[in-house]
């Protein structure tokens, strides 16, 4: 079983020692009952692969396709319902995958049934049904697409992809890249070829402890201390349940706004909650333990165990392993201790940030 590390095998498969393992074999049929039973045969992800599998009986090639979906559909969906195992990837099979491929059976049983069936009437009404669900979302998604433009909610600094630009043209594919701004731990990886030194860990499947202690060697690189990180980042609830509210009022277009968070230093606390302790957006903690200490999201929790286990944390940081980095995008405030500078060279700079070469 995977220990740590996997956001997705978090929920289900942390099993520290083979008493834990035994306990959660045994706990596997808490949740079988008449109840869940009945759940279970009243579900889209039971009925309709049973639908559809009438619909195409006579279409071999298609069935041979979907019986798998049908199965994995309904095995998934009997896991979800009736037993206290893989719940989490239950969930996930069915939400984000299962579901778009019976869609796409839906539509095949459809236009099957139209094609084999004569009455001209039926046709006329079940093209314009097909129409006007079509029409829908797409009217939906174009008044959501101008809302976006005219909120500027992707705009971005020209500065920004000046960056991205020379990173392109004049370094080579998977050098290790750092930088101080959020924004750039999220869209170097989109629009160059580079690898992130720390980076986000449902990208990088790397325990969230690994992460975050990256990401103190970078901070203990440019000379901030951990009292200085833990200023901000001990309002971290505060700051989580404003992107929240944020987020809502943008979403109901409360409010005309391409940032959620205005201030990019409350931004970048949240992204580090997210990004690298693994704290879901909208409720607690993906993962119930850092650096082998339970925790529990709560002020009072954070203060006496999270932050006294990410200081002992920041001590094992060492800044001398930013010296193997390829290269470094700071903003223009920030300058490199003198211990460095002899380390790296200046390569490129614009108007807010500047690009150093290991040399």
């Amino acid at each position: 079983m995977i220990k740590e590390g996997s956001w997705s095998s978090a929920d289900y498969s942390e099993f520290n020692n083979f008493q834990g393992f035994l306990a959660e074999i045994s706990n596997i049929f808490s949740k079988l009952s008449i109840k869940n039973l009945f759940k279970f045969f009243i579900n889209n992800f039971f009925l309709i692969p049973i639908f559809l599998f009438f619909c195409l009986k006579n279409e071999k090639k298609i069935l041979n396709i979907y019986v798998p979906v049908f199965i994995i559909s309904i095995l998934f969906s009997f896991l979800f319902y009736n037993l206290d195992f893989l719940n989490a990837l239950s969930t996930r099979i069915l939400v984000r995958g299962a579901d778009v491929l019976i869609t796409v059976g839906i539509f095949l049983s459809a236009g099957l049934l139209y094609k084999n069936y004569q009455n001209n009437i039926f046709k006329t009404i079940f093209i314009s049904f097909l129409v006007y669900i079509s029409l829908v979302p797409s009217v939906k998604l174009l008044n959501m697409a101008k809302f976006n433009y005219e909120s500027k909610r992707f705009f971005s600094l020209t500065d920004r992809f000046e960056i991205y630009d020379f990173l392109n043209k004049n370094v080579s594919d998977n050098n290790v890249v750092v930088s101080d701004d959020p924004y750039d731990w999220e869209l170097i990886p989109v629009y160059t070829n580079l690898d992130m030194y720390y980076s986000n860990i449902f990208n990088s499947y790397r325990d969230p402890k690994i992460e975050i202690l990256r990401y103190f060697d970078f901070l203990n690189f440019i000379g901030v201390s951990y009292d200085e990180f833990i200023n901000d980042f001990s309002k971290i609830i505060e700051i989580r349940k404003k992107y929240k509210e944020n987020a809502k009022k943008i979403r109901n277009k409360e409010v005309l706004n391409y940032k959620i968070l205005n201030n990019d230093e409350m931004f970048k606390i949240f992204l580090i909650s997210r990004n690298m302790l693994g704290f879901s957006m909208t409720h607690g903690l993906i993962f119930n333990k850092f650096n082998q200490k339970e925790i529990k999201y709560s002020k009072e929790n954070f203060e006496k165990t999270l932050f006294t286990e990410m200081r002992k944390v920041y001590n094992e940081s060492n800044p001398e392993n930013l010296l193997e980095v390829d290269y470094i995008v700071l903003n223009k405030s920030l300058k490199l201790k003198n211990e460095y500078q002899n380390y790296f060279q200046k390569v490129f700079q614009n108007n807010v940030k500047v690009v150093y070469k290991k040399n």
